[in-house]
């Protein structure tokens, strides 16, 4: 039996958060699972990732592959670190892990201003076609009448 450690979704429409949870990796992704491990809220700022840290170890010992996103959450809190030296018999008794993952940044990325040695090499005088047109005498006389 395939055992996976993997986000299970819940709350309302439009505002998720997940439980970390122990599953085989056959059944579906709000289904049935082993053991709840934890619980990750990424739309409050920081983001909030609560684990029962010997929960996991046991269950890494046991062969339970993390996803990506799971593996990608235990780094961002220092778990995962802790882990690779435990699994390498290190003592881990002086490591710490995060009580929050760091936050995100928001926001849109700001555009690029145009580089100054592209602004140099345009010509600075304007076009045939945005110089103005003059008007003659006879243009100007017919508007005044």
């Amino acid at each position: 039996m395939p055992i996976k450690i993997r986000l299970r979704r819940m709350g309302a429409k439009k505002r998720p958060f997940y439980r970390i949870v122990v599953a085989d990796s056959r059944m579906p992704r709000d289904g049935r699972f082993i053991e709840e491990v934890g619980y990750y809220n990424s739309l409050v700022e920081p983001m909030v990732v609560n684990l029962k840290e010997e929960r996991i170890y046991l269950w890494l010992e046991r062969g339970a592959q993390p996803t990506e996103t799971v593996k990608s959450l235990l780094k961002k809190v220092g778990l995962w670190a802790k882990w690779v030296v435990k699994k390498g018999g290190g003592d881990i008794s002086e490591m710490e892990i995060a009580s929050q993952a760091p936050g995100r940044k928001k926001g849109k990325r700001k555009r690029e201003e145009t580089p100054p040695a592209v602004a140099e090499a345009e010509p600075a005088t304007p076009s045939e076609e945005e110089k103005p047109v003059e008007q003659t005498e006879e243009e100007t006389s017919g508007k005044e009448e």
